[in-house]
């Protein structure tokens, strides 16, 4: 699940609607499919060095809440070995 921070929404009206990510736009897919891809290649590597690699990765984007909010779902779904 989203942190607020990482909600894109707009009120109008008085009613909150949410921005949903668009599959059939090429650049928000290309986002999802190169965070599949730094997290796949971050296997075996420390939490440090992922979230070195994410920073990297965000750099100066504009698209800041669309990519965080992308990797907060892959990092929720990521198993961190201890």
């Amino acid at each position: 699940m989203l942190t607020a921070d990482l909600v894109r929404a707009s009120v109008r009206a008085g009613v909150l609607r949410p921005r949903f990510v668009d599959v059939g736009r090429a650049d928000h897919l290309g986002q999802a499919e190169a965070l599949v891809r730094l997290f796949a290649a971050c296997r075996g590597k420390t939490v440090g060095e992922l979230d070195e690699a994410l920073a990297d990765h965000i750099g100066d984007s504009t698209d800041f809440a669309l990519i965080r909010g992308l990797a907060k779902l892959l990092r929720d779904g990521t198993e961190v070995a201890v």
